[in-house]
């Protein structure tokens, strides 16, 4: 179930500033932040959000893989592993190995159909 709340995403981001969190089974946009960073990437806000769900949506599996708790401890220790090695917490998420696979299938359309189960597992350094 997809939610729009600027709300909720600003209670939640006091070190980051997401666009849009998946909380199993939940997937909450700001629809004001999107529309901002369509304008700041110059990028139809549409389309953006497409590839946005897509990302949000493979968190979805990772989170239903790992029985949800599971994911959240291991989201926190390989952001707290990469941020202590380099001490930069942009550079810390996006090693995250559930970011790296959402990240890098974001633009594919038909990567959520085809997707092995615990993938993620190949992004782990």
């Amino acid at each position: 179930m997809i939610i729009e709340s600027d709300l909720f995403i600003k209670l939640i981001s006091w070190f980051m500033k997401p666009t849009a969190i998946t909380l199993w089974p939940f997937i909450i946009i700001s629809p004001t932040r999107l529309t901002e960073l369509a304008k700041a990437k110059h990028r139809d806000r549409k389309n953006l959000e497409i590839e946005l769900l897509r990302h949000e949506y493979i968190h979805y599996k990772q989170q239903k893989e790992l029985f949800l708790i599971g994911f959240y401890v291991l989201y926190i220790y390989y952001f707290l592993k990469q941020y202590l090695k380099y001490k930069n917490t942009y550079i810390a998420y996006h090693k995250i190995p559930f970011e790296v696979e959402a990240h890098l299938y974001q633009d594919s359309i038909f990567y959520i159909l085809e997707r092995e189960k615990y993938a993620w597992r190949k992004y782990v350094s």
